[in-house]
């Protein structure tokens, strides 16, 4: 096993396959889908310190587009071209500020709070197609009392529905199915039926309907609802009838109770809902939380607004702290960034040179993912901040490095790079986070395209450290798993990744409901002022450091009889001017004991000691921060007093 398999996950395992060649040239980010493949959605991540792993599936990409749903250009403020300035309360800008405050950038509206940028529809909002309630016809509403032909010649059905407006627990409602023979002879039809998960079926009758020449033939099945799914639109189908070669179903919802314990727009909804049993599971199809907002109902979000954070800011239903959301996170989405792509038996490039670089003739399908980026940093910060330098290698073969094909990621890329260095390849991966002696990367992220390793049977993982392992190589998966490593949390985790959520690129929407959205990722990784210093996170932050300094360090006794020791290691510009780090691994040192190890990439680091009376520690940090094959390393000794609170 490798030595990130202590990870908790519950993931799927899904079927995916791509085209052996990359998309054509005049492909755009807009236009990209997901793989042609029915995936389920669903992933785990676990909160284990050393081992997070985050676990995706790509969704179908036959789902419907709305047609308006927002592009970033859409919500784009026009270019300012005026002097520095002073924003307005409800902006920021998109650059430091000047000294005298002012925003030498663009001033960038800021959104807070959680509203539906979809459809409403029975109390839920919908960013994704809103279900059709009613009779089908092979996936078609049928218009009541009309007569649809059978696949049999002569055969006509009519359906009548007899069930209330809002269908409650313990309702019993009935479909009656009509055929009449027009034909000249008698004829026998096959009839099969199937009924949802919250429904009971009463005696639907024998599997054949028999229908005299020139008669008419009856058919009542009876219904009873025994659970509320009115939250949970996957299970508003009640019932399927099979009539011949002819598909008929009936979808139902069934309204909670009133005892529930949401009450939202005249509607009764629960929580937590775990229709399961338990609210665990990758499918996102419970949750534990929800809000009422505006009297729609948002399963799995937090707040509405502010009010409900304790401080903190409410983005899209999340309360937010800080970006990086995720503590494992390795940078931000500013500046050059170089990613290393490596096909590994991959029939494609199987004849291709190991060492080649393969970049240009899959530069189009790559360039999808910085694309979305540059879209969505030009709308919520006023300009394009990142800029990927992609390498991509093919011809690589597990036989020949792996020494566990189906092990754990982790492991399958460091052999990989010991193999790729002994071969003597200009393009390697280097050393990993977890590796002992911390050097220089000549890569900031690292994507290898396997259908061997372990990626706990997802499409596609991020484990950390910039490494990302799939099977397939499209646009906007990758990036969706970049967005992982610049500190974005997926949000299929729960019901609302199916609502509120489902058109987010977070939401893993990859195309299917067409330009995805950056839902809560806005927040997340930087793109806006959660922190209400007048700026944009992201623009404060150092995308290539000149050194790294240490600041606040401090030494606080707590009234749990503990000594909290906390620090933010910095990033100085060439300028002298301090700017935020995302550092995913710090060791500290206390009084000369072995030292703590701290993988934790936000703002502020802190250890928890035992308190035993010291009015003094010495401490010593160690930090380094590597991009684009440049590392830089912090290595201070200092004496903290111990103060109190």
């Amino acid at each position: 096993m490798g030595r990130w398999s202590g990870a908790l996950a519950l993931v799927l395992v899904v079927a995916c396959a791509r085209a052996p060649n990359p998309v054509p040239s005049d492909a755009v980010a807009t236009d990209a889908v997901a793989p042609q493949a029915d995936a389920a959605q669903g992933t785990a991540d676990s909160a284990v310190a050393d081992a997070v792993v985050t676990a995706d599936t790509p969704t179908p990409a036959d789902t419907p587009t709305p047609a308006d749903a927002p592009t970033a250009e859409d919500v784009a403020p026009p270019e300012d071209t005026t002097a520095a300035k002073l924003c307005a309360d409800d902006e920021a800008c998109g650059e430091r500020l000047d000294a005298e405050g002012r925003c030498p950038g663009r001033c960038v509206p800021q959104e807070w709070g959680t509203q539906c940028r979809g459809e409403v529809f029975r109390g839920l909002c919908f960013t994704g197609p809103v279900p059709t309630v009613g009779l089908l016809i092979d996936g078609q509403p049928m218009a009541p009392g009309a007569a649809i032909e059978l696949s049999v010649p002569g055969l006509l059905l009519e359906v009548q529905a007899d069930a209330p407006a809002e269908v409650s627990v313990g309702a019993a409602v009935k479909l009656v199915l009509r055929v009449t023979n027009s034909g000249g002879g008698a004829q026998s039809l096959p009839v099969g039926f199937g009924v949802g998960n919250d429904w009971t079926l009463g005696d639907a009758g024998p599997d054949t309907l028999e229908i005299a020449a020139g008669a008419q033939a009856e058919r009542v099945v009876s219904l009873v609802a025994q659970r509320g799914n009115g939250v949970d639109p996957e299970r508003w189908h009640a019932l399927d009838v099979w009539l011949g070669e002819r598909h008929v179903a009936w979808v139902l919802p069934v309204s909670h109770g009133d005892g529930e314990a949401v009450s939202c727009g005249g509607r009764s909804f629960p929580l937590p809902y775990c229709p399961a049993g338990e609210c665990t599971g990758p499918t996102g199809g419970f949750y534990v939380s929800g809000v009422c907002c505006d009297e729609v109902f948002y399963p799995g979000a937090t707040c509405c607004d502010d009010s409900a954070c304790y401080g903190l800011r409410c983005v899209d239903g999340r309360c937010l702290t800080e970006a990086p959301a995720l503590g494992w996170a390795q940078n931000v989405p500013l500046g050059q960034q170089r990613v290393l792509v490596l096909l590994v038996d991959d029939e494609a490039t199987a004849s291709a040179a190991p060492c080649t670089d393969l970049a240009p003739a899959w530069l189009p399908e790559l360039e999808t993912a910085e694309a979305w980026f540059d879209a969505a940093s030009e709308a919520r910060v006023g300009r394009d901040l990142l800029d990927l330098e992609w390498v991509v290698l093919g011809g690589l073969r597990s036989a020949d490095f792996a020494g566990e094909p189906e092990g754990a990621l982790d492991r399958f890329a460091s052999d990989l790079d010991g193999w790729l260095a002994a071969t003597g390849c200009e393009h390697r991966p280097g050393p990993f986070l977890w590796d002992a002696a911390p050097a220089a990367r000549p890569f900031d992220k690292v994507v290898i395209q396997t259908p061997t390793a372990n990626l706990l049977g997802a499409t596609a993982t991020a484990i950390g450290d910039g490494v990302i392992g799939t099977r397939v190589v499209t646009g906007l998966l990758l990036a969706h798993e970049l967005a992982h490593t610049f500190g974005a949390t997926d949000l299929y985790l729960d019901l609302g990744g199916r609502l509120s959520l489902r058109a987010d690129l977070m939401g893993n929407n990859l195309g299917g409901l067409g330009p995805p959205w950056d839902g809560v990722l806005r927040g997340e990784i930087g793109y806006l002022d959660l922190d209400g210093s007048g700026v944009v996170d992201v623009a404060e932050f150092e995308a290539a450091p000149e050194s790294l300094a240490l600041l606040e360090p401090r030494a606080v006794a707590t009234a749990k009889g503990t000594i909290e020791v906390s620090f933010e290691v910095v990033g100085l510009g060439a300028d002298g001017v301090v700017g935020r780090l995302a550092v995913p691994r710090c060791e500290l040192t206390v009084d000369g004991a072995p030292p703590q190890l701290l993988l934790d990439s936000r703002r502020r680091k802190v250890a928890v000691l035992p308190q035993s009376g010291q009015t003094s520690l010495a401490v010593r940090v160690r930090a380094h921060y590597g991009f684009a094959g440049v590392l830089r390393e912090l290595d201070e000794s200092l004496t903290l007093p111990v103060v109190s609170p």
